[in-house]
């Protein structure tokens, strides 16, 4: 038997596959560059998303925190708001329903004022009222006309006309009641 003692190598194998390690090598750190940089901008897209999260977050619990007082300013704008009975043809139950004033017009009545509803044209958003008042004198008067129209969103004073009666004179010292008429304007709700 002869046994093969050939100890010469081929210089060629050992660089291809030297050049086959470092290819691999370099394949390698590519990928691994490349998933880094993409873990790296899944981070930044997970760090926008979390910081929207918190976002809406707060954002939802600032609405629920108000939603008490969204709902008592909701519930004042409608007691505030006239109520007329609908343009269309009456349901015969809404005919024999009894509509309740609006606390403006309570308001005013309590205060010595004559009120006079003038519901207005078809296709009118409002409700006119024509008052009348010679129980008030110009300092108390003028106030609560104020507060009232400032407190009311849904009122508009319209005219105010004043006059102070023909007895007194002028520069008169003594505490006077004046004549007063107003015209307002309050928002209309339909009846449903």
């Amino acid at each position: 038997m002869t046994l093969l003692t050939d100890t010469t190598a081929n210089p060629r194998v050992a660089w291809i596959v030297i050049a086959l390690v470092f290819a691999l090598a370099l394949g390698q750190g590519a990928w691994l560059v490349s998933m880094a940089r993409s873990d790296a901008a899944l981070e930044q897209e997970g760090g926008r998303l979390t910081q929207s999260l918190a976002r809406t977050k707060a954002h939802t619990e600032e609405l629920r925190a108000n939603e008490a007082r969204i709902k008592l300013l909701y519930a004042r704008l409608k007691e505030t708001a006239a109520v007329r009975a609908s343009d269309d043809l009456p349901l015969p139950e809404s005919r024999t329903k009894q509509t309740a004033e609006p606390a403006l017009v309570k308001a005013f009545r309590q205060n010595g004022w004559r009120l006079i509803s003038n519901p207005g044209e078809l296709g009118n958003l409002s409700v006119t009222y024509a008052a009348q008042s010679d129980q008030l004198e110009f300092h108390r008067l003028v106030p609560f006309v104020a507060e009232e129209e400032n407190s009311n969103s849904l009122m508009v004073v319209d005219s105010l006309t004043l006059r102070a009666p023909d007895s007194t004179p002028p520069f008169s010292l003594q505490p006077t009641a004046l004549n007063a008429q107003l015209s307002l304007r309050i928002l209309a709700l339909s009846s449903p």
